[in-house]
């Protein structure tokens, strides 16, 4: 079994290489060694670690960032986009697998589905979100009362502590992205899915393509014709139980639209490891784009040597200020 020298840079805090996917995958097919001169490095976007390394370097996130092909060899990624054997997309719904595959059974929809509560809202990010996602809140609020379960207008006393619990007794779940991108979609649309909670989506464009539209209500787009059509469309299946047990038990995910993510991804993993090493290089080490990365390390070392600076700046000033206090 052929042995290989892997590290992570750049994940979120908290996260534990030994547990992650790609950790799990390698290990079905090789003697995997976390080493701190590794040969594959896959890194994320929470850092810049990445630019002191030299090996084949695979960029890996399920958020809304593009790749920059400049720094990375290989890339998985929720974007539309086409870059010979240098990318995968996979959305962040279907890394989460332990979601996605239930998506595939059969559904057994009762009439009582119809009695439930109206609509919920489960949201604490709001600085970072489009304000589309709000602003349709307050529209939809104006029809009959959503009860907002997160920190972000919460109106039922608190945050709720089972999201999926909370989501299952109503009709209707507000799942809006945080931002419209092209591919990227979330467990916003997933977590209702899976307790029989009708979605009301808006982010991606394509969705279509991952998911039954037919299943779900989708805002097409930002505009306020887009929000007044997706509002009418709730309102008429609201007033209308059989409408709305008959558009709820159309299945999540039709046959065609099923992608074993798990399956890509390991493919995608062994074709890059299985390839000579010096062959599984397409990042150029020369010209501009090592031009490019050479003046994006200088910057983030400088960045990093002025905040480094100013926090001991600051904790100088902080114990200055408790000596002249306690005198």
């Amino acid at each position: 079994m052929q042995t290989i020298k892997i590290n992570f840079s750049d994940f979120w805090p908290g996260f534990n290489p030994l547990e992650h996917r790609i950790f799990r995958l390698l290990k079905e097919r090789y003697w995997v060694e976390i080493s701190d001169q590794p040969e594959y490095l896959f890194f994320c976007d929470h850092g810049f670690d990445h630019l002191n390394y030299n090996c084949i370097k695979i960029y890996y996130s399920g958020e809304n960032t593009v790749p920059d092909f400049n720094l990375c060899d290989y890339a998985v990624a929720s974007s539309k986009l086409q870059f010979g054997d240098r990318y995968l997309r996979i959305p962040l719904c279907g890394i989460r697998s332990e979601e996605y595959e239930p998506l595939r059974l059969p559904k057994k929809i009762l009439p009582e589905a119809a009695e439930r509560k109206f609509c919920n809202f489960v949201y604490s990010n709001s600085s970072s979100a489009n304000p589309f996602r709000l602003d349709f809140f307050h529209r939809l609020n104006k029809y009959k009362k959503i009860d907002s379960g997160g920190k972000l207008e919460n109106n039922i006393g608190g945050r709720v502590g089972d999201k999926a619990a909370f989501q299952s007794q109503y009709k209707f779940s507000i799942a809006f992205e945080s931002v419209a991108t092209d591919g990227y979609i979330t467990e916003k649309i997933i977590q209702p899915m899976l307790v029989s909670s009708m979605p009301i989506y808006w982010g991606s464009p394509s969705v279509s393509e991952d998911f039954n539209e037919k299943s779900f209500v989708h805002v097409k787009d930002s505009s306020e014709a887009a929000a007044n059509a997706a509002i009418d469309e709730i309102v008429h299946l609201d007033t209308n139980p059989m409408a709305y047990i008959e558009k709820l038990s159309l299945p999540w995910i039709i046959e065609e639209q099923y992608v074993d993510y798990q399956k890509i991804l390991a493919e995608y993993l062994y074709h890059i490891v299985d390839q000579p090493f010096s062959q599984g290089r397409r990042l150029s080490q020369y010209g501009r784009t090592i031009v490019y990365k050479n003046n994006l390390l200088r910057l983030v070392n400088k960045c990093s040597t002025k905040a480094s600076k100013d926090i001991k700046k600051s904790s100088l000033a902080s114990k200055l200020s408790k000596f002249f206090v306690s005198k």
